[in-house]
């Protein structure tokens, strides 16, 4: 596997030190570049990214329809629900489109295809292959894969308080597939395995992937004037090992009040 460091990381004085401290909280950003298992893909850019995927002859990737940023000629496109139950599931549940686009290498020379997040984000790899529990999503976050082993499911909140504040409702989305796949995140996206036990509390609207073995629930921020004044509502969501949880600093609900108050003013 070859692993690279991102232009971001590079241009910023004394990244060393920073990388200790992130270090030091657990927390890691993922891998920009993969060069494993005759899948080759590349997350280019920093703020704004996109994702360059090549595709050996008879291969194909799967995304969101809108997401089709630039491809070279030779690949088919198709598009389909994957059947009205699964489709339902991923409109009503997941915030995602009734329907997938399929970009197909239909000829006997690699072709490239580079695809975007449907709003200005970071780009998440996630092999699946590793993850055999599958992973639980926030809405609107799933982007792309790589073949067609791309399935959505639904589950219950854990409780009533994380139904009712953990900003995923009453049903969560669960995601398990084979292979590579992507979600996208707001501003930047931090990585992080917990160890069995092991406990984080994070900003409701920061989470945004958790796998499947992780548990999740909310806890109270603090005292009354806490809750009311101190910016992050009610209450916190606690996620809890083993397993691995992604985290984002700029969601799009977040995005939008910011953007909402520089309007006004």
């Amino acid at each position: 596997r070859f692993q690279g460091s991102s232009p971001a990381a590079m241009a910023v004085p004394g990244q060393a030190r920073m990388g200790s401290l992130l270090e030091e909280t657990g927390f890691k950003l993922p891998d920009p570049f993969s060069f494993e298992g005759g899948q080759v893909w590349q997350v280019a850019g920093n703020d704004s990214q996109a994702l360059v995927v090549h595709l050996q002859p008879g291969q194909e990737v799967m995304c969101e329809p809108g997401a089709l940023l630039s491809m070279t000629d030779g690949l088919t496109p198709e598009v389909d629900s994957g059947g009205y139950g699964l489709a339902f599931q991923r409109s009503c549940c997941a915030g995602e489109s009734c329907f997938r686009m399929h970009y197909k290498n239909d000829v006997n020379v690699p072709k490239h295809i580079v695809l975007s997040p449907s709003f200005p984000g970071k780009i998440v790899p996630l092999n699946m292959d590793n993850h055999p529990s599958g992973f639980n999503l926030t809405r609107g976050s799933w982007m792309g894969a790589l073949g067609r082993n791309a399935e959505f499911g639904v589950k219950t909140a854990p409780s009533v308080a994380a139904a009712c504040c953990a900003s995923e409702g009453c049903c969560m989305t669960t995601f398990n597939g084979k292979g590579m796949s992507w979600i996208n995140g707001g501003g930047t996206v931090l990585m992080r395995e917990l160890k069995a036990g092991e406990t984080i509390t994070v900003d409701t609207e920061a989470v945004l992937a958790w796998e499947g073995t992780v548990k999740l629930d909310v806890k109270c921020t603090g005292g009354c004037m806490m809750m009311c004044f101190g910016g992050s509502g009610i209450y916190n969501t606690e996620l809890t090992g083993p397993g691995m949880v992604y985290v984002h600093s700029m969601s799009v609900s977040r995005a939008k009040r910011g953007y909402a108050v520089t309007v006004s003013k």
